[in-house]
Parts: C-alpha cells; sequence; structure tokens
C-alpha cells in the first residue's frame, strides 16, 4: 500500500536519496499529492524516469497523473517525454499507469487549455486518508 501522507521536501529528498523501492515509490507520491509546485515535483518525477525499479517507475506515471489532476498544469513536452518511455515497459502495470496518466493531461490540462471548464481534483485531507475501514463505510 502507498503512503501518502504529507512530507516536507526535506523528508522527501532523504526517502529518495535511501533507494528503496517502497521509500522512493511513497517519496514520489508524496510530492505529487502533497507539494503545490508542481515543478519541484516533476523534476523529482524526471530523476528517477530511467532509473528505477518497476514500483519507482509506476510512482513516476502516477504521479504524472497527479501532478495534472490536481494543477490544471504541466510541461506537456516534459511529462509526454517521459510517458512514452514508461509505456514501452515491459511490466504493464507502469505501461497502464502511463497511459492513465496521459489520459488525465488530456483531460486536466488539454481541456482547460481550450477553455473548456474542467473542475480539479481536490487532495483528500491527510487524516481522512488515515481513517480506520469501519469509518468509512456506512452502517
Amino acid at each position: 500500500m502507498t503512503d501518502i501522507r504529507r512530507r516536507s521536501r526535506e523528508e522527501i529528498t532523504a526517502s529518495l536519496s535511501r533507494g528503496s523501492p517502497n521509500e522512493v515509490r511513497d517519496a514520489l507520491i508524496s510530492a505529487c499529492y502533497w507539494d503545490k509546485d508542481w515543478k519541484w515535483a516533476l523534476q523529482q518525477l524526471r530523476k528517477f524516469a530511467e532509473h528505477c525499479d518497476d514500483l519507482g517507475l509506476w510512482a513516476v506515471a502516477t504521479g504524472v497523473g497527479f501532478i495534472a489532476a490536481f494543477n490544471g498544469e504541466i510541461d506537456e513536452h516534459e511529462a509526454q517525454s517521459i510517458l512514452t518511455r514508461l509505456k514501452a515497459n515491459a511490466n504493464s502495470a507502469v505501461a497502464a499507469a502511463a497511459e492513465e496518466a496521459e489520459a488525465d493531461i488530456e483531460h486536466f490540462v488539454g481541456h482547460r487549455k481550450r477553455g473548456e471548464d474542467v473542475e480539479l481534483v481536490e487532495r483528500l485531507p491527510e487524516d481522512w486518508l488515515l481513517l480506520p475501514a469501519e469509518n468509512c463505510v456506512p452502517v
């Protein structure tokens, strides 16, 4: 399970430098989910787009989609360059995540650029992500 808790940039950088697959995945997802500076988050993804295991590559693709969905803007050329490489990945989960990120860019960025009114995705509060399962299901 991916840990989407809010982390400081220092925590993210430290996790990325340690290099364990789960830490890299969680740090990349946290950067793209929580950090409002999408350019910084995309820079972190770029660093791992070619030199990572499949878990990290999945996080890169998912993170690109998060940036588009939460911000409504992204460096489309850079994002497409990353996603093209990821779609060629032999791991079907990585390729599927890259295709989904492309769809997110088209929907949240492309449509907005064409003047369409597209509502961005809202980040869920961190404590919502930590609720026990029994609190999430109506009784």
